[in-house]
């Protein structure tokens, strides 16, 4: 069985004790902590995104074309939600629970949830830059990019269904924590 340089350092700090094993261990695990609440608050965003494409193509009336589109990037967020979960937990963390969703009047017409989507997909773009600067394993560091980048084409095929510009920004923004709760708490149902 292989095992992640997070999975070791974890289970070494365990096994022996943080303190025992010294201030860089202790120092480790603090940040695959800090990595792992960062996962785990990633992982709470790319569940209303799956949510929301998988709510969509069951309650809004779309065009062929946009329900394909849809269907193409609700099986990728549930592949984000997958590598996030399974990346927690082989991490020894433990990934949160899916929270029941209510997009309300966003899933009335195709341009309502297309407005949506448009938002919580330039939210995840925003929401890994800033958290990327943030994480302090290489592990960990490699989802972030390979999801933020796909992220940024989803956000921007979601724009051009709008007739919006694919990428309005010659710089995308960052955005905390805070932020990003506050523009996905309102479908959480809690």
């Amino acid at each position: 069985m292989s095992m992640t340089r997070a999975q070791l350092i974890v289970r070494a700090a365990v096994a022996g004790g943080a303190v025992a094993a010294g201030p860089l261990a202790a120092r480790a695990v603090a940040d695959i902590k800090d990595d792992l609440g960062l996962l785990e608050y990633l992982l709470s965003l790319e569940y209303v995104q799956s949510g929301l494409y998988r709510d969509a193509l069951k309650q809004t009336s779309l065009s062929d074309g946009v329900a394909r589109l849809v269907a193409e990037l609700r099986d990728q967020e549930v592949e984000h939600v997958d590598a996030l979960r399974a990346t927690i937990e082989d991490a020894g963390g433990r990934a949160p629970e899916r929270l029941p969703l209510d997009f309300g009047a966003a899933l009335a017409s195709e341009s309502a949830f297309l407005k949506l989507a448009n938002t919580l997909e330039d939210t995840a773009v925003s929401a890994y830059n800033g958290a990327a600067p943030r994480v302090e394993s290489r592990e960990f560091l490699a989802i972030f990019a390979s999801i933020a980048q796909v992220e940024g084409r989803h956000a921007a095929l979601v724009r051009l269904e709008r007739d919006k510009p694919p990428a309005p920004l010659a710089f995308d923004k960052a955005s905390n924590r805070q932020d990003v709760r506050t523009k996905i708490r309102e479908y959480e149902q809690r």
